[in-house]
């Protein structure tokens, strides 16, 4: 849950309550006054420390809203996974998750929305592997010139595209590919993400369907549902109008994009909009689906 700053409220940290006030008089210099729950001390600052001490506990409230078990797959599951993918795959998928912020069924949710776990998928518009990277961010040695390493990632080089071909990734052992999701994954939270550490299932698809059209500059949803979700800014559906088309789509594009999320499938709700809730709910369904499908190997 977000921690805003209210007129009154309650800090949980470490096991101590503190309750904030703010006196906003017009005449007096604004303080923030914290007051320990657990001790019979007072203390006075500044609003920026007072700022600064709650931006650091949302980063630890972000950090902390995966439990552990939600970190972790079923041992059943894992060995499942580990038969049809290698040794150590599920342990794999468990640190990829972690490390990007989401509970592990999410990621499991996703890779089998795009692939159903089959690594070498390629559909008919060039979007390949685990969770369907476009060709055009795979190292073409037929018209880049160029395959220096960039300072941001050691998969990318610094045309912001991975370093590997097309061709060399679905060469890769299923765990060899994974690395490669981690990096495109964290390539696209760190360039949309704006600071959140924790993601939904919806919120990491919605990312890597529309990086941009996400979240604000401050983290916070483009255009909220009013039900803690997030609508994609500028999508429309189920027909796209010409003043609806986005930036740089051909209306070609624009008609395939609409046929592949639109009503009838992701827009579940049929109110022409998509968002992350529903997003969420299609990676809850998929992961049900790759509980069934490998469970029946």
């Amino acid at each position: 849950m977000e921690l805003k700053i209210n007129s009154n409220f309650v800090l949980n940290a470490s096991n101590t309550q503190n309750s904030v006030s703010k006196d906003f008089s017009k005449n007096e210099k604004q303080e923030v006054q914290i007051t320990s729950l657990d001790k019979d001390a007072k203390s006075v600052v500044s609003d920026s420390e007072a700022l600064a001490a709650l931006d650091e506990a949302k980063s630890k409230d972000k950090e902390n809203k995966i439990s552990e078990h939600d970190k972790k797959l079923s041992k059943e599951f894992a060995k499942k996974l580990d038969k049809k993918l290698g040794e150590g795959f599920a342990s794999k998928l468990e640190e990829v998750a972690a490390h990007n912020g989401m509970k592990v069924s999410d990621l499991v949710g996703m890779i089998y929305s795009e692939s159903g776990f089959e690594k070498n998928v390629v559909n008919d518009e060039g979007y390949t592997g685990f969770i369907q990277i476009s060709k055009d961010y795979f190292y073409d040695p037929t018209i880049d010139k160029e395959n220096k390493t960039s300072d941001f990632s050691p998969y990318f080089n610094e045309n912001k595209k991975l370093k590997v071909s097309q061709q060399e990734y679905l060469e890769m052992s299923a765990i060899q590919q994974l690395d490669i999701v981690d990096a495109w994954m964290q390539n696209t939270v760190n360039n949309f993400g704006h600071g959140r550490k924790y993601f939904t299932g919806g919120e990491m698809y919605a990312l890597n369907f529309m990086p941009a059209n996400v979240f604000d500059s401050n983290g916070e949803y483009q255009q909220p549902d009013g039900q803690g979700g997030g609508i994609f800014k500028d999508v429309y559906f189920p027909e796209a109008k010409p003043e609806e088309i986005l930036e740089g789509e051909t209306p070609e594009q624009a008609a395939r994009r609409l046929d592949k999320y639109g009503e009838g499938n992701l827009d579940l709700n049929k109110d022409d909009k998509l968002s992350t809730i529903e997003m969420q709910k299609r990676i809850e369904d998929k992961y049900q689906q790759a509980l069934f499908y490998f469970n029946n190997l």
